[in-house]
């Protein structure tokens, strides 16, 4: 269902989002928080808890990895948390996005990895896109360091997190490997496609991933494992395809402009790779 006066489009739960127009794209501007697919039927949602009740959380963590490895579709709130839900929408597997009871709103898609790649050269490449695409508040910021955007694109990409096995955590390296140090909140937003490529013989899906230090480079595309819980985007059908229209930068501030008194953590970029 869709307001063409408000601008706005319905789940089949009534949930309502806004929408922007980026080019030729018509974009949700919020992520997708649905629990039902398009033919009604519900999608296995694990949580919320409490977040006292660590049994459950266990139990929660066990039912996400065990659903991923054969499959099956499944959704959740970061940190399985209801209190996440309205602001940064519902994570998601990719069985779930791929599944042919539709996980989309009706007249929209998920985007393929074709339409991503619209999105970020219409709006001057990787390094220049990573800015208009977070939104100005949501991400990590203190008085050494403002990791939100300029959003002038409109879409208001926030830090919604990942789910990584059933956890919700940073990673980072120290002396014996690879650790969890701390919740993988406020410093990351993923958006799932529906394009896939094979690996070896690992069958990946592509997604949108913007880091909190990623304005010094870097390509905003990359794959993920499929078990992994993203956010979704969905774009609307039958837009019209690629313009030969120039995208006018002139006006956009520079990554200085945006932090003047950031130089840019250099030893953050190459790890953020792995994900």
């Amino acid at each position: 269902m869709e307001n063409n006066n408000s601008l706005s489009v319905a789940d089949v739960d009534g949930n309502i989002y806004k929408t922007v127009k980026i080019g030729n794209q018509i974009w949700m501007a919020e992520n997708l928080r649905t629990s039902t697919f398009r033919n009604g039927e519900k999608i296995e949602h694990i949580g919320p808890f409490n977040p006292s009740d660590e049994e459950l959380i266990w139990k929660g963590t066990d039912e996400w990895i065990t659903r991923g490895n054969f499959s099956k579709p499944a959704s959740c709130e970061f940190n399985f948390e209801a209190s996440y839900n309205k602001k940064y929408g519902l994570l998601y597997n990719w069985a779930a996005v791929n599944d042919p009871r539709g996980l989309a709103i009706d007249g929209w898609h998920i985007p393929t990895k074709n339409d991503w790649e619209e999105l970020i050269e219409h709006l001057g490449g990787d390094a220049l896109a990573f800015s208009k695409l977070k939104h100005t508040h949501g991400w990590y910021y203190d008085v050494d360091f403002d990791g939100n955007g300029n959003n002038i694109s409109g879409f208001g990409g926030l830090p919604g997190g990942i789910c990584l096995d059933g956890h919700f955590c940073e990673i980072e390296a120290d002396d014996d490997g690879w650790v969890f140090v701390h919740e993988y909140f406020e410093r990351v937003g993923e958006w799932w496609s529906s394009s896939v490529e094979k690996d070896s013989e690992t069958i990946y899906a592509w997604a949108l991933k913007i880091f909190l230090y990623r304005s010094l480079g870097g390509e905003l595309l990359a794959k993920q494992n499929q078990e992994n819980g993203l956010s979704v985007r969905c774009i609307k059908n039958n837009y019209p395809q690629k313009s030969d229209e120039e995208v006018d930068s002139s006006d956009w501030p520079t990554e200085s402009e945006m932090h003047p008194n950031w130089d840019g953590p250099q030893d953050y970029i190459g790890w953020e790779d792995d994900f």
